[in-house]
């Protein structure tokens, strides 16, 4: 009897699980939803399994909808219960959440972001309201702070390496809608704050601040990221250029990356993956 292949992971949200390239089905009210497709031949996924490991198992876990923190808690799973030779972990939205309202025999599951997210119907439990829970979404996450989500995303990103490690698992990531900007986890000297980039402008609201404040703010920034393990550049495959900002084309669905942007993100990572040992 041969023994079991090693495997490779696949984990993410609606870039990595083919949103937008399968099936639809009808929801209330009449209204459309896209199914995902992890089998479809054209997504990022495949491409790259077919182009680099076809002699692995493959095993895509990513779900249309994810948040970071379920990403997270699918991926040490999978690490600390299979045999992955490798695995791609796909990060999304720093400030998305995922709940369920209420406990019944059918799916009350919300994704939570600002402006979208919502359930496209009303919920048959009390009396909640797809635009009355779209407006709670925005006014509870609009206090949340992209600062703390990064610091949060590099904590898994330093269990999840750490549990590679562990696993003799070649771990790397890639920035799905992670919105920093180039060099952001460079930590700059001799500065201005005119010459930061318009991202941690905004992350240290410099408008409102003066000099000094911001100089001691922007120690604490990289002091939290260094805390929390460190950014582990090495391992990403487009740490400073993310698959929403690559997109060029749409998928069936009209909102999801299609098959051109596909094709395009394969190549992006083709260039750090080339020279990998597959053995």
């Amino acid at each position: 009897m041969e023994p079991p292949k090693d495997k490779v992971l696949y984990a993410g949200c609606s870039y990595s699980s083919g949103s937008g390239f399968g099936e639809t089905i009808q929801v209330q009210d009449n209204k459309e939803l896209w199914t995902d497709c992890q089998d479809a031949k054209d997504i990022w996924p495949n491409l790259i399994h077919d182009r680099f490991f076809n002699s692995y198992e493959k095993n895509n876990i990513a779900t249309g909808g994810n948040t970071n923190l379920k990403i997270f808690q699918q991926t040490a799973k999978e690490l600390l219960t299979g045999k992955y030779k490798f695995a791609f972990v796909q990060w999304t939205n720093l400030i998305r959440h995922q709940y369920e309202i209420g406990f019944e025999l059918y799916s009350t599951k919300q994704m939570a972001k600002v402006g979208v997210g919502a359930l496209t119907h009303d919920l048959n439990i009390g009396k909640y309201h797809a635009k009355d829970i779209q407006k709670i979404h925005d006014r509870y996450l609009t206090l949340e702070h992209d600062q703390y989500r990064i610091v949060e995303l590099i904590g898994f990103i330093h269990i999840l390496c750490e549990i590679a490690k562990l696993k003799n698992t070649q771990v790397y990531f890639i920035n799905g809608l992670c919105p920093w900007e180039k060099d952001h986890f460079r930590k700059k000297q001799n500065f201005m704050p005119s010459d930061l980039s318009d991202y941690t402008i905004d992350l240290l609201n410099v408008d409102n601040r003066d000099d000094e404040e911001i100089f001691n703010l922007y120690d604490k920034m990289h002091d939290q990221y260094r805390q929390a393990g460190g950014i582990q550049e090495d391992k990403w495959l487009n740490l400073y250029s993310s698959m929403h900002e690559g997109r060029i084309d749409r998928a069936k669905d009209k909102i999801h990356a299609g098959i051109i942007s596909h094709k395009n993100y394969v190549e992006i990572f083709t260039n750090k993956l080339e020279g990998l040992d597959i053995n």
